[in-house]
């Protein structure tokens, strides 16, 4: 039931309205019209008035008159207001008032309270409310389906709108084709109607008529119906469409252009956009039809203007420069220094989009890169030319895992002639390509002070799209990151280690692009090739036979809503060879870094770990604290529902390995470098809580650990070893732990 009054008649033919009870106010709230005004006591229990302006009209139209006709409805239908004077009606649009799930029915919030007013009420005046109730009529009206008739006639007029506009710009376009085929002189030099001294000495035959024609010779070769000379080649025809200007930007959408009547355009040719002002912004074909051409922005689309812009094809692909002096500099996400120093002296041009490796040619990845986290070394091992990425979620700390990484990473190399191993051993050989993308200013400074800091930023070459760059150059920044890699790489022989962040931004600007070109989505609204497109960046990682560098790919994506389901780490898992999970339960309980073990995973670590690279007893090992990790979780579970009375004494062992393994396994401060040596080593002493019949089958660790060594790992790690380790049974007593 809704009852309706009539306001005033000098305030004008205004209807004012409210529901019998709260539930029809949530169905008025519901149904609402755009040209309804919200009325309430603030602060009390009252009845919601509404009044419905005329179209066209806004909360500023509302009269005194109007306004005292409701605020005194409102405090005469308010239980708490109507007993007390000097009360505050609060009144704002319909379309600001907000509705959440969790609210209760009656109750309402606002989505921006500056938009809310408030009136000042002494007192009820009787007269004003009497004459306002010998105008109520009660009616029980269907609101859903007033609003879907008034949705209906704005769509109807909507459409009929846009059919005049159609046909007025129909009309306007024949109106000026026209006009230019008046003033047009085509059709001056068409040979057709041209007559040559020789087709009039053909019918007069006198001297004078019968004299050669200069302009034959002249004419000879030209195409006379085109006014130009005749295209001998292909090459020529090209040769005059490059370089040629055009003035035909039919319109932006987004980050993209579109260009019509343009002869011979490309598909990832680069284009100069020259504005109005003289700027110059870069672009390149995203697609082709014909004579049209959609080009994307790099530099984003404001400001370009369809009568003033210019557009000239390169007959170019986008190439950057490739240096090895870029080791240490800091370059934007378009590959434009923006460290203060010198230019940078290529020593090559190459195509951001790479070649793709022939895959017999591909060499499998072997031998680990050290990250210096146990976690990753021990047990995700990462073999050079390998692609892993880390699956992170907003306000975790992936930056700056990403940031230890990149300080402590390196190789680990087998002497020749010991037996030994030591890391870092072609350390000259490694180096770094971090690229960020759709990062903030904050993110940015700490990534470029953490590197200037620690000495790293002499082999890491940073690229850096910011958030506020333009979205579109996401798409191009870890591509011109790759070129670099494959640059070191394959022709500078450096072990190159890419990062990659957040991929999800990279995803985030597809996304855009392919909206702007209104293809079909996807799945959550992303192209249906983003899984080519995302295998185009990270088959860029590998060896090549014959060449002594390698790429190794670590991306890093955070998860919208911890969603591993979502897109992109979805398709990111199928294309890449494993990936490490930061998790969010583990930040929570100060644990850094909070590397899940259980869902992450190597596929290749078992090529770049063993006998020869890192230790013999390194598999062994890994499994082992897998398996008792599980076990521990799964008695941490069983622990929650019986208690701890209910375990035996194994369950109770896992619950402490569990424990100590979360603390100082995988515990480690980001200053904290571990060797692989030193990380397997401390996975032995933990390892030790367990008797040996609850170990499984591996290596001992007396014979993968020197004796020197092992008496230092107890006295670093166990509270009980001995004080003396001079004597034999002391000795012995270690090789018995």
């Amino acid at each position: 039931m809704v009852f309706y009054f009539k306001a005033r008649p000098e305030a004008g033919d205004y209807t004012i309205f409210m529901g019998l009870d709260k539930h029809e106010n949530e169905e008025l709230i519901r149904y609402g019209f755009p040209e309804d005004i919200w009325f309430h006591v603030d602060k009390m229990s009252s009845a919601h008035v509404y009044v419905r302006l005329n179209k066209g009209q806004t909360i500023d139209d509302i009269s005194e008159g109007l306004l005292e006709d409701c605020a005194q409805l409102v405090k005469a239908n308010s239980i708490q207001g109507n007993k007390v004077n000097n009360v505050d009606v609060v009144y704002t649009p319909w379309y600001n008032l907000k509705k959440t799930p969790s609210m209760d029915v009656g109750q309402v919030g606002f989505h921006n309270p500056k938009m809310v007013r408030t009136v000042r009420v002494e007192k009820r005046i009787n007269e004003v409310v009497n004459r306002l109730n010998k105008t109520k009529v009660e009616r029980k009206p269907d609101l859903k389906a007033e609003r879907e008739a008034v949705n209906a006639a704005e769509r109807a007029e909507r459409k009929m709108l846009l059919r005049d506009k159609k046909r007025r710009e129909e009309m306007e376009r024949l109106e000026k084709e026209k006009q230019a085929e008046i003033r047009s002189y085509k059709g001056l030099m068409v040979s057709e109607k041209m007559t040559s001294n020789k087709q009039i000495a053909s019918a007069n035959k006198s001297l004078q008529e019968l004299e050669e024609d200069f302009m034959d010779d002249l004419l000879t070769g030209c195409d006379l119906k085109m006014g130009l000379p005749n295209k001998t080649s292909g090459m020529e025809e090209e040769s005059l469409e490059i370089g040629m200007e055009y003035r035909t930007v039919s319109g932006v959408a987004g980050p993209l252009v579109i260009l019509e009547k343009v002869k011979g355009p490309k598909f990832q040719e680069i284009v100069n956009i020259r504005l109005g002002d003289g700027t110059i912004r870069r672009g390149q074909v995203l697609e082709v039809d014909g004579e049209k051409a959609v080009v994307q922005v790099f530099e984003g689309t404001s400001g370009i203007d369809n009568k003033y812009t210019t557009v000239q094809f390169t007959g170019e692909v986008l190439k950057t420069p490739v240096s090895l002096d870029m080791l240490g500099r800091i370059f934007n996400g378009s590959g434009k220094p923006i460290d203060n120093g010198p230019p940078i002296l290529p020593e090559a041009y190459l195509d951001i989009s790479g070649s793709s490796i022939n895959p017999s040619e591909r060499t499998y990845p072997e031998e680990m890169i050290q990250t210096g986290i146990s976690t990753i070394d021990v047990m995700n091992s990462i073999a050079r030319g390998q692609k892993i990425p880390l699956f992170s979620a907003a306000g975790l700390p992936h930056n700056e895992i990403a940031a230890q990484i990149c300080r402590q990473a390196g190789l680990v190399k087998r002497l020749e002639k010991s037996d030994d191993l030591l890391e870092g051993g072609e350390e000259d050989n490694f180096a770094i390509v971090f690229a960020a993308m759709g990062v903030n200013m904050e993110t940015a400074q700490f990534f470029k002070r953490d590197f200037e800091e620690n000495g790293s930023m002499e082999r890491v070459t940073l690229f850096l799209n910011l958030a506020n760059d333009p979205t579109i150059e996401r798409i191009i920044t870890p591509r011109i990151a790759l070129t670099t890699a494959e640059y070191l790489a394959y022709e500078c022989g450096k072990h190159v280690l890419v990062i990659l962040t957040d991929m999800s931004s990279y995803a985030d600007a597809l996304r855009e692009v392919s909206a702007a070109r209104e293809e079909v989505p996807g799945r959550r609204g992303y192209p249906g090739y983003m899984y080519t497109d995302l295998a185009t960046i990270y088959e860029r990682a590998g060896r090549i036979e014959g060449r002594k560098g390698s790429i190794t790919q670590i991306p890093i994506l955070t998860m919208p809503n911890d969603d591993i389901t979502h897109p992109t780490p979805d398709l990111t898992g199928y294309i890449t060879e494993g990936q490490i999970y930061i998790d969010r339960q583990l930040y929570n309980r100060q644990i850094y870094p909070p590397i899940n073990v259980l869902p992450s995973l190597s596929r290749l670590m078992k090529s770049a770990i063993g006998e020869g690279m890192t230790r013999r007893d390194h598999a062994d090992v890994s499994n082992q604290l897998y398996a008792n990790y599980a076990i521990g979780k799964d008695v941490q579970a069983m622990k929650a529902v019986v208690g701890e009375e209910a375990l035996s004494s194994e369950d109770l062992l896992y619950l402490e390995f569990l424990d100590k393994f979360e603390r100082k396994f995988v515990s480690q401060g980001a200053y904290d470098t571990r060797n692989i040596f030193q990380s397997l080593d401390l996975a032995w002493t933990l390892l030790r809580i367990f008797p040996r019949e609850l170990l499984h089958p591996c290596v001992p660790f007396a014979e993968a650990v020197p004796h020197s060594d092992l008496l230092v790992v107890l006295l670093c790690y166990h509270e009980e070893a001995p004080e003396r380790f001079d004597d034999p049974k002391h000795i012995a007593w270690c090789l018995t732990c």
